[in-house]
């Protein structure tokens, strides 16, 4: 079974690139551009991704409360945080969430091993 990643950010051409990198390393992908697109896209399609790449910064929902959300309806995924800045959020804000944080802009490769690492420890 292929493994669940759902991309959030609120910049269309990250979505596509991801979109298109995942897929082709044979992941399962989908996109939303903010939080609460994504959390509609859990409930309509069943879909419960075994990593979730956010950025941190986006209107509407932003990354830390799509988090918030997640952990409110008990659904146990990782997260990985995506920002070219933290903005208004701490980094403890970030930690209560996951230790995972990528800074734009970012290579494929240093996403691609993160996923690879969460996906071989086991999390999923």
């Amino acid at each position: 079974m292929k493994s669940k990643i759902l991309v959030v950010d609120d910049d269309e051409t990250i979505q596509m690139v991801l979109l298109d990198f995942l897929t082709k390393k044979g992941y399962e992908v989908r996109t939303a551009c903010h939080g609460q697109q994504a959390l509609l896209l859990i409930d309509a399609e069943s879909f419960l991704p075994d990593i979730v790449v956010t950025d941190v910064a986006m209107a509407v929902l932003d990354g830390i409360g799509l988090a918030r959300q997640l952990r409110m309806r008990n659904i146990v995924t990782e997260i990985i945080f995506m920002s070219g800045g933290i903005g208004a959020h701490t980094e403890a804000e970030l930690r209560e969430y996951s230790p995972h944080y990528i800074a734009k802009p970012f290579s494929l490769a240093a996403l691609a091993d993160i996923i690879e690492q969460l996906l071989h420890a086991g999390v999923h």
